[in-house]
């Protein structure tokens, strides 16, 4: 997987679980475990090849990661 599509890929997801937050806040909802101010997905690439994190990828993703 290219640079490229890797950043794109977890845009998507984040922009996913964006919105799927916004959609539960705006019908009232509240949110499940693990949803408050930082979303509890989880963005998958251990089956992606990749090598080496660009450092564009951890810019984007790294005030969000949890161990």
């Amino acid at each position: 997987m290219s640079a490229e599509e890797l950043l794109a890929f977890a845009r998507a997801a984040l922009d996913e679980t964006a919105e799927k937050q916004r959609a539960a806040l705006d019908g009232g909802a509240t949110l499940p475990f693990g949803y408050g101010p930082q979303p509890g997905d989880t963005l998958d690439l251990g089956d992606k090849g990749i090598h080496v994190l660009p450092a564009e990828l951890i810019l984007l993703i790294r005030d969000r990661v949890e161990r």
